[in-house]
């Protein structure tokens, strides 16, 4: 089988971002080009993202762990367009998404980055550019975007 196309990461999600969960778990996610490296302080992942190109994700010759699918088609939720990832050999699920939007912060529209998953795409956590900001937040979230709660 012939490597896919690398899925081009969009200039507004690239860069470093942080998230702070219900536990007060501070999480750090990078993008870079094609790539995405997340780690939660204890433990680190990474994954390179590649366009569906059609072929069989589910090919057991061909595993890769470290490899995501970009699904050809965004979702638009709540007025967010985020592209829809999974793994290159999933088992089930609908993957994750992740997309920006401007989110009112004490009075300053800040870009954000929101995560989302499930079939509803419910929002799992939202992102900030600096982990102080990701701490003052903690896991408030604007009435538009729906908890995965």
């Amino acid at each position: 089988m012939q490597t896919p196309k690398l899925y081009n990461i969009s200039s507004d999600v690239k860069g470093t971002w942080y998230s702070v969960d219900d536990q007060n778990k501070m999480y750090k996610t990078t993008f870079t080009n094609h790539t995405m490296t997340s780690s939660d302080g204890d433990k680190s992942y990474n994954e390179t993202w590649y366009l569906d190109d059609g072929s069989d994700p589910n090919d057991t010759e061909n595993i890769h762990n470290n490899w995501a699918c970009v699904a050809k088609d965004p979702i638009e939720k709540n007025g967010i367009t985020s592209v829809n990832i999974r793994g290159w050999n999933p088992g089930s699920g609908a993957g994750s998404y992740f997309g920006t939007t401007s989110e009112d912060v004490d009075g300053i529209l800040t870009t954000v980055l929101v995560s989302t998953s499930g079939a509803g795409a419910w929002c799992d956590a939202v992102y900030y550019r600096t982990a102080a900001m990701a701490k003052k937040q903690n896991t408030a979230r604007s009435d538009d975007l729906e908890d995965a709660d």
